[in-house]
């Protein structure tokens, strides 16, 4: 109760944002206004997406980010193809001191959560990144959606060495960027069920499979995930 009121009361002294993470048009609540909305759904359905990784330009099963991955990694839900405003919004999000964004973009993406999920695990960052960034915007999410309706979070993973950034890397670099820099921490809390990981981007998928690996071996019943965006699949020619 009391936890209640001082987050009612620090609403009303500074108030959340209520703009569109996109146009910046003021709505009444959080996420999209409608007809950023509708524009980013159609442009979804007529990129194509793959159905296993989310990657959009691509219609099929699997493709070249996603077919080789294991069988425990089940499925990535992809909210919007990661270009023009949807990138824009992302990276205020993650680089310029925008948390408050997690509320909007929780509720914009809620609806895209993997079937039979039980936990929400975010993509962990380096206890040196952390300090430089001042938040871990995956983490903000997971707890957003959780809040929002979606399954409880467990902070199971940690980063045990500080890697480059992906951005800007080859897509070879990127697959073995994460090579040793991913445990888990909380092995009793996922253990027997279906976790799923909450980040922001998936491009070569490098990420959510060094996560995933590390949660299977550590018991875990079955990943997916869910990302606000997606690359594009190189068989789409872009």
């Amino acid at each position: 109760m009391k936890g209640s009121f001082l987050r009612g009361l620090l609403e009303v002294i500074l108030p959340t944002p209520r703009n569109c993470l996109f146009c910046q048009e003021a709505i009444g609540g959080f996420g999209l206004c409608e007809t950023c909305a509708a524009a980013y759904e159609k442009k979804a359905r007529l990129n194509g997406q793959c159905q296993r990784c989310g990657s959009f330009g691509v219609c099929g099963r699997s493709c070249d980010v996603c077919r080789h991955w294991p069988k425990y990694l089940v499925r990535v839900r992809a909210v919007w193809p990661y270009e023009k405003e949807a990138r824009e919004a992302i990276l205020a999000y993650k680089y310029h001191q925008q948390p408050w964004m997690a509320k909007g973009l929780a509720q914009a993406s809620i609806g895209y959560l993997p079937a039979g999920v039980e936990v929400l695990v975010p993509v962990p960052l380096h206890a040196s990144r952390y300090r430089e960034r001042g938040y871990n915007q995956s983490s903000l999410l997971a707890k957003a959606l959780a809040a929002t309706g979606g399954p409880p979070v467990v902070e199971a993973l940690r980063r045990t060495k500080a890697t480059p950034h992906q951005v800007g890397l080859s897509k070879a670099a990127r697959l073995h960027n994460l090579d040793g820099a991913i445990a888990v921490a909380r092995p009793e809390a996922i253990a027997g069920r279906h976790i799923c990981l909450v980040d922001d981007v998936i491009t070569t998928g490098s990420t959510i499979e060094h996560c995933a690996r590390a949660l299977h071996t550590a018991g875990a019943k079955a990943v997916s995930a869910l990302v606000l965006a997606a690359g594009f699949s190189t068989l789409a020619g872009r």
